[in-house]
């Protein structure tokens, strides 16, 4: 089993500020900078529904390679091209969304 999978033990899915942010602003990449409306939403819908996985599988992420944030318990949701950071809250059953930002782009100075 992966994770907790019960409703009874389902986690909260809370997006930081920045993280909404992010989705915002890549939708509005693809929209604009591609001229996709179409593809804008699909690349957001796949980030969301693979966020909200973590519901159920909260550890499915692998954790990040910086020692820094490693220690700090930072995840990584891989979603195509992109990359959800994340933490865990065991204790309250919330999975924090940190950050939501391009796969090939630096976030280690992003969070």
């Amino acid at each position: 089993m992966l994770g907790k999978s019960s409703l009874t033990n389902q986690y909260k899915i809370n997006l930081t500020q920045k993280a909404y942010g992010d989705l915002r602003d890549i939708y509005s990449y693809i929209k604009e900078e591609l001229h996709t409306k179409s593809s804008a939403l699909k690349v957001i819908d796949e980030i969301e529904n693979r966020i909200m996985l973590l519901k159920d599988y909260p550890e499915i992420g692998t954790f990040v390679k910086d020692e820094v944030l490693l220690k700090k318990g930072y995840r990584k949701l891989i979603v195509n091209n992109y990359i959800a950071l994340y933490l865990i809250d065991d204790n309250r059953k919330i999975v924090n969304i940190i950050r939501v930002v391009y796969g090939k782009r630096d976030y280690l100075e992003l969070v």
